[in-house]
């Protein structure tokens, strides 16, 4: 089990992203997978996002805001 927390300093745009699909050690076959959003969630300063880290996800750069600085743990 791999678990990621997110806390995010500042408020800004630049949402994360969090998939439905998981990785797994299947997924080395060089096919391609389409992914489905299971959540967004806009940095708010003070909030913390906790979800299963084998979820694909990301985030996006912000646009509006001169810089999005959030604290990143994984842990398993």
């Amino acid at each position: 089990t791999h678990h990621v927390i997110v806390y995010y300093v500042n408020d800004s745009d630049g949402d994360t992203i969090i998939f439905n699909e998981k990785w797994s050690t299947n997924d080395d076959d060089g096919s391609i997978v389409p992914l489905t959003i299971k959540q967004r969630i806009s940095p708010k300063r003070g909030r913390i996002a906790y979800f299963d880290g084998l979820h694909y996800h990301t985030s996006q750069n912000p646009v509006n805001s001169s810089e999005r600085i959030i604290l990143n743990l994984n842990f398993g």
